[in-house]
């Protein structure tokens, strides 16, 4: 059971869509209607309009929800990093992490879940791992990859401090 309570659903379903984003975090985070708005549009544009891969940008996510051990987060994107095409091996090394991801993930989207894992664990990158990431990425891919990082370490932290429950019927 979650700590708090929802907040008007009915304003999440109109802004999103009845069965898209009607979550226990939007829930939450819709007693502040503003602030929830800003917080599901920063989701929505790295699903919609970031220049990073999706499997990259789900394997990152799922890595940083399970250095948290953010139950909610992991149940949201385990499916969602599946649809990119990323195996059941490797989504589960993701959440295993300090160890590689190793299964069907690249070697450039290993030093990418090594960048956001960084970035989450000590606020910032060694000058080998920001070298790696210049040979790999553009600097808005590097800025993209930074942010989404610092973005999902917050989302994990309410989550969990809040209790969210996994989701029942996530697909």
């Amino acid at each position: 059971m979650t700590r708090l309570p929802s907040g008007r659903t009915d304003a999440v379903e109109f802004e999103f869509g009845r069965n898209s984003a009607a979550t226990a975090l939007n829930g939450v985070l819709a007693n502040v209607p503003n602030l929830w708005r800003q917080v599901s549009g920063i989701a929505q544009w790295y699903r919609h309009d970031s220049t990073l891969p999706p499997r990259l940008r789900e394997l990152a996510i799922l890595a940083i929800a399970g250095e948290f051990g953010a139950d909610y987060a992991i149940a949201q994107h385990i499916p969602l990093a599946a649809a990119t095409g990323l195996s059941q091996i490797t989504i589960a090394a993701a959440l295993k992490r300090p160890t590689a991801v190793g299964g069907d993930a690249s070697a450039i989207e290993q030093v990418g879940v090594d960048v956001a894992l960084s970035m989450v664990r000590h606020d910032s990158l060694s000058d080998v791992l920001w070298k790696q990431a210049e040979k790999e990425w553009s600097v808005e891919q590097i800025v993209e990859l930074c942010v989404l990082a610092s973005f999902y370490r917050m989302i994990c932290t309410l989550c969990k401090a809040w209790e969210l429950p996994p989701e029942p019927n996530v697909t």
